[in-house]
């Protein structure tokens, strides 16, 4: 059996009502995210990750259905774990170079010919 995406697969093509079916899937998928999170145990709730798994899971559903039948995109994208990393990385960096540039606020620029060569 060929797999889903290979050629000669015979899966149709999606149709308005699905993308209408994916829209209320992610909607619902948002209002369970709301209420796990509104009423999770603490930081580490695992309902909180699975909510949000189904979350983006829909999403991802949704945005292709809604491509794949009328050619469109949405305003936003999913972003990945390790582009997240790289953006605090980043922001990180943005930090230490603010940090560096408050240390040389105020600092005068002295050159060696205004130092003498400490003779009288």
């Amino acid at each position: 059996m060929p797999a889903p995406d290979a050629p000669g697969s015979h899966l149709p093509d999606p149709t308005e009502e699905d993308v209408r079916t994916a829209a209320r899937a992610f909607v619902t998928a948002f209002d369970r995210h709301l209420r796990t999170v509104e009423t999770r145990s603490g930081e580490a709730d695992p309902r909180v990750a699975e909510a949000f798994g189904e979350l983006r899971t829909a999403f991802l559903d949704y945005e292709d259905t809604l491509y794949d039948v009328y050619d469109e995109v949405v305003p936003f994208e999913v972003v990945e774990d390790d582009e997240f990393d790289d953006d605090e990385d980043d922001d990180e960096d943005e930090l230490d170079d603010e940090l560096d540039e408050d240390d040389d606020e105020g600092d005068e620029d002295v050159e060696v010919s205004d130092l003498g060569d400490g003779r009288r």
